[in-house]
């Protein structure tokens, strides 16, 4: 967003496009107004990583993004990021990765108080099935809570990024009974709620081994 007038200004919108009349109907041309968090974080660490590999033309656009984020999201009644900018002003729905992610982000940034911070708002999507512990995806009522692992492996490495590695390793050991030869699932109290999936994912996967041996990812060795 690149009018200085615009409250998202400096951040990433959601694209464009949506399909209309019952999804039979394409419309190419249509503006996502919303700016989220977590796509502005991804959009920062590629940014960053960019310049760290000599593209130095992004360096003001990086900065940019990360000023817009830090000035825009965050919480310090919180100490957290909020969800992003809607049409309606500043979404405060309460998801898991402004949390971990967002204490990542605030890390690697430089913005270390507020990125060590993060840990105890995070703390709070602490959450128990009979089959394993972890990290639920959101507060929000009305929504049916469960273990997320690719969530819960994104905590992981957030507490690796702080030098708490038994923190990191105790989140992974917890989610053990989760792991089938296809890969790791995640764990609802409700098998009919639609929040989270009962197969296996390669995301889910993926995430755990990052969490495990990151090797620069999110700029956590």
């Amino acid at each position: 967003i690149s009018n200085p007038s615009d409250i998202r200004y400096g951040l990433y919108s959601g694209g464009s496009g949506r399909f209309i009349n019952n999804g039979t109907v394409f419309e190419e041309n249509y503006q996502v107004y919303w700016c989220a968090c977590e796509h502005n974080i991804d959009m920062w660490f590629a940014l960053s990583t960019a310049v760290s590999l000599g593209f130095t033309q992004f360096t003001e656009r990086c900065d940019l993004v990360k000023n817009s984020i830090v000035n825009k999201l965050w919480s310090a009644t919180d100490n957290r990021l909020y969800t992003g900018i809607n049409e309606f002003g500043i979404d405060k729905t309460k998801y898991l990765d402004t949390s971990s992610w967002g204490g990542l982000f605030l890390l690697a940034s430089g913005e270390l108080e507020k990125g060590k911070a993060c840990e105890v708002f995070l703390e709070t999507y602490r959450f128990s099935t009979i089959e394993a512990s972890g990290y639920t995806p959101n507060l929000e009522q009305n929504r049916t809570k469960g273990i997320w692992v690719e969530g819960s492996s994104g905590a992981a490495l957030y507490y690796r990024a702080l030098g708490k590695y038994v923190n990191n390793l105790n989140i992974i050991a917890k989610m053990r009974a989760l792991l089938t030869p296809y890969g790791y699932r995640d764990s609802l109290i409700d098998p009919n709620d639609k929040t989270l999936t009962l197969w296996e994912q390669s995301c889910n996967t993926a995430w755990v081994l990052l969490a495990y041996k990151p090797n620069g990812f999110m700029s956590v060795n």
